[in-house]
């Protein structure tokens, strides 16, 4: 069992042996960054200075670049066409003071005209079952953080029966 005190000889030890894994991450980051200088070379300099070098074949610039750019064409017309999904998405979504942004045209919301009792109160009486209606968010969110019979919750659904 190692503390966080053990020295690294004794975490190597105790997982099994020395330093391969920092060998190879070492070796792999010198190669890369060694292919990509003599990429950056090879890309830069004229044709007649390879030549001159003693370079005689050398793969076609043109072929190479042309593979990283229509990799990178490919990948930005996804994301635009990713983008333009959203913002169809977003276009096409009502404002958040419509009632169409919470509910569809199969909920069933209760009239709310002037004088009519709330039919939203009709479960505070007694042996009365409410008809079924959809619950707004504030009504809801209401419940859930009035749930509990507490003073300060019976003193504000009293307030607002009357």
């Amino acid at each position: 069992m190692s503390n966080e005190w053990d020295s690294p000889a004794a975490d190597a030890k105790a997982t099994g042996g020395g330093r391969a894994r920092e060998f190879y991450g070492f070796v792999a980051v010198v190669l890369t960054s060694l292919a990509w200088i003599i990429f950056l070379i090879w890309s830069i300099v004229p044709d007649h200075w390879l030549l001159a070098a003693g370079i005689e074949w050398y793969p076609s610039r043109f072929a190479s670049g042309m593979g990283h750019t229509s990799t990178l064409v490919l990948y930005h017309l996804g994301s635009a066409y990713v983008l333009d999904v959203f913002a169809l998405a977003a276009s096409n979504t009502p404002a958040f003071e419509e009632l169409r942004a919470l509910t569809d045209e199969y909920a069933i919301i209760p009239s709310t005209q002037d004088g009519a009792p709330n039919p939203y109160l009709a479960h505070s009486s007694q042996n009365v079952v409410p008809e079924i209606y959809d619950l707004p968010i504030g009504i809801f969110a209401y419940a859930y953080a009035c749930g509990l019979p507490d003073a300060a919750c019976q003193a504000d659904r009293s307030a607002r029966a009357d």
